[in-house]
């Protein structure tokens, strides 16, 4: 008889029914928003294989290496980061055909000049690049190639956004 109100109360079977030492409770405490909330972090980590680019000119992926020697652009998407400002950071790899870039949002520039360019190969994590605002109608950021000669790579091992 319990079996049978408990089989009425939901749609579908659980485990519980096959695997469980005893029935399953009715008396279990109810799903709320008090009790079912999600955890949301502040800091949000993006790896290059993971994000979703578009790009504007001729640009070249490698992994993790972005190559122009055309001025070109990629736009990264961060729709799926919570609405919020943030402070982006990123972990690079400066090299000798390093290139400047420019971070923007829609028409804002953001950063005017990141340098992934040193004499030698050398890392440098959570390098600061901006502020920037994620929300509805910001939710990608473009990254713009500088015409320098012989310089045209970037290396970002990741994107890291910081919750302010």
């Amino acid at each position: 008889m319990v079996l049978k109100r408990i089989i009425n109360l939901v749609d579908y079977t659980s485990t519980a029914y096959y695997y469980a030492d005893a029935p399953v409770h009715l008396e279990q405490q109810e799903p709320s928003n008090q009790n079912t909330l999600v955890y949301v972090p502040n800091t949000f980590v993006l790896y290059p294989q993971l994000m979703k680019y578009s790009f504007a000119g001729k640009v070249e992926v490698d992994r993790d290496i972005l190559i122009s020697t055309t001025e070109g652009q990629v736009r990264i998407d961060l729709s799926d980061i919570p609405s919020g400002s943030y402070k982006l950071y990123a972990d690079i790899e400066k090299s000798p055909d390093g290139t400047e870039i420019s971070v923007w949002q829609r028409q804002k520039e953001l950063a005017k000049s990141v340098s992934f360019y040193a004499e030698e190969r050398q890392l440098e994590d959570k390098k600061y690049i901006c502020d920037l605002v994620i929300d509805e109608f910001k939710e990608t950021i473009t990254l713009r190639f500088q015409n320098n000669p012989g310089k045209s790579k970037i290396n970002i091992r990741r994107l890291i956004l910081e919750r302010e």
